[in-house]
């Protein structure tokens, strides 16, 4: 679905890139080449356009939890909540969150590093 809608954007905007340099073609007399202008600004959007896209998507690749990290750390989860170093912490400190994570630049032979952090009043602890 979101590629659907990323590929009619770029639709749009090609065809907003069209009209904007058929404007510029005409304001200046017409005294370059339209489709080498076209070209020009199309290039000049497109490229850094396209270098952001391909960054987002490693960096979500790299920092976004897949459906099988979820259900590891749902279960590492759980467990965090009823071990007795929670419970602990649970009697002396004001619980505000607990945050599963992965780490996928830190890995051993493909094993990627699962984290769940306690955030608490006083301070964030690893569990």
């Amino acid at each position: 679905m979101e590629y659907t809608i990323l590929i009619l954007f770029i639709a749009f905007a090609i065809l907003i890139i069209y009209f904007a340099t058929k404007f510029l073609h005409k304001i200046m007399n017409k005294r370059y080449d339209f489709y080498k202008m076209f070209s020009i600004v199309l290039i000049a959007v497109f490229i850094p356009l396209l270098a952001y896209l391909i960054s987002s998507e490693v960096i979500n690749y790299w920092s976004q939890p897949t459906d099988e990290d979820r259900q590891r750390l749902g279960e590492m989860t759980t467990k965090v909540i009823y071990s007795e170093d929670f419970k602990k912490l649970e009697k002396t400190r004001i619980i505000y969150s607990i945050e599963p994570s992965v780490n996928r630049y830190n890995r051993q032979a493909n094993n990627y590093l699962y984290d769940v952090y306690v955030k608490t009043d006083k301070e964030t602890y690893g569990i």
